[in-house]
């Protein structure tokens, strides 16, 4: 094998793919596992998500900018974007139009949701993952908990497509919370901060977990996806080497049903989580 292959600039890549593309799979995972109990999980999907996004998208901005320049960009071109997902967003979509992929984006704008999803992360990545610290250190503000944030912008937005809860599964629900109601205490809250203090409300909220988990998943999953096909197609066009496409086909996929059912998001072996 020529040693032409371990070239500095070849490793650095592959090194820059492997982070997104696990980054991404540990987000896909976490928000698998998430309950109202579990907030961490949630808390490092958004960490990990937010991670993959960006350094997919920038890897985006090197293939065009080596497309068209034969070289790569100075310090400053990706720097100017610092963590904002949502420019780096509109600079991709801008991208893949004038790639000849513009059907990619005019699917992806079909549905609002993906939108609001990068909204979300771009908030993260710039503000609100730091939220705890910021409240307990005293710098106060007007933004939502991140968590909170996502039940608002997304998970009511998923509950109202997906959630279709039966009128005898709630009476059953109700009749069981009396049953049980002065033998047990409950104490917990859901993502949106609001308390569940009795068994009806936590066996709802409960009902609707797995829904608010999957789908969530599966529109990240769509942005991805998205994203993902813009660099195979550069990457295509442009001849690159190395292939970093390979570290992204676990998320190049158009079965959604197929999605839904994942649980785990393993890229290439042997990592494994």
């Amino acid at each position: 094998m020529s040693k032409k292959i371990f070239t500095k600039e070849n490793i650095l890549l592959m090194n820059e793919a492997s982070l997104s593309a696990m980054s991404l799979g540990v987000g896909l995972t976490f928000i698998r596992k998430y309950n109202f109990s579990q907030e961490g999980y949630l808390m490092q999907s958004f960490f990990s998500i937010s991670i993959g996004l960006e350094r997919l998208m920038k890897l985006i901005l090197l293939y065009d900018y080596r497309i068209k320049n034969n070289k790569y960009p100075k310090d400053n071109y990706l720097r100017k974007y610092s963590h904002d997902l949502k420019i780096l967003f509109k600079e991709v979509k801008n991208i893949a139009v004038k790639h000849n992929l513009k059907d990619l984006v005019v699917k992806l704008e079909k549905d609002l949701i993906n939108d609001s999803i990068i909204d979300f992360f771009s908030l993260f990545a710039k503000q609100t993952r730091y939220y705890n610290l910021d409240e307990l250190t005293g710098r106060k503000s007007k933004i939502l908990p991140p968590v909170s944030e996502w039940h608002q912008k997304i998970n009511k937005v998923i509950l109202e497509r997906h959630y279709k809860p039966k009128g005898t599964k709630l009476k059953i629900y109700k009749k069981l919370s009396k049953d049980i109601n002065d033998n047990i205490l409950v104490r917990q809250h859901n993502e949106n901060g609001e308390m569940i203090d009795n068994a009806e409300k936590i066996l709802i909220e409960n009902d609707s977990l797995d829904i608010k988990q999957k789908y969530g998943m599966m529109y990240i999953f769509v942005v991805i996806n998205f994203l993902v096909k813009i660099l195979f197609e550069l990457e295509i066009k442009g001849g690159f080497y190395p292939i970093l496409r390979e570290f992204f086909t676990v998320f190049y996929q158009e079965d959604l049903k197929y999605v839904l059912s994942k649980k785990t998001w393993n890229p290439l072996p042997p990592y494994r989580f």
